[in-house]
């Protein structure tokens, strides 16, 4: 597999700042999921900026777009307890 997630690379995801295996792009990917879900007042102008020094707008759009998804289907799940009807 040429492209794609790897064992090593899930792996790496839990620490994915200090990650050696991960792109500065996919940490940054990484780093905008985590502040959309658990502190999105904290997407700021300093934070975009940083975005697009890595990322077109339109890459920033996509992944916050697939990143809202994300979170809404994981927020959909949490309130039926599919979790816990699965488990």
């Amino acid at each position: 597999m040429d492209k794609g997630l790897t064992e090593e690379r899930i792996a790496e995801i839990p620490n994915y700042e200090f990650s050696e295996v991960l792109s500065r792009r996919e940490k940054l990917a990484l780093k905008l999921a985590e502040k959309m879900g658990i502190e999105h007042q904290a997407v700021d102008d300093d934070f975009m900026n940083l975005l697009r020094r890595e990322f077109s707008e339109a890459e920033i759009v996509e992944l916050s777009i697939v990143i809202s998804i994300c979170i809404g289907w994981g927020r959909l799940l949490s309130v039926f307890k599919v979790e816990e009807a699965e488990a």
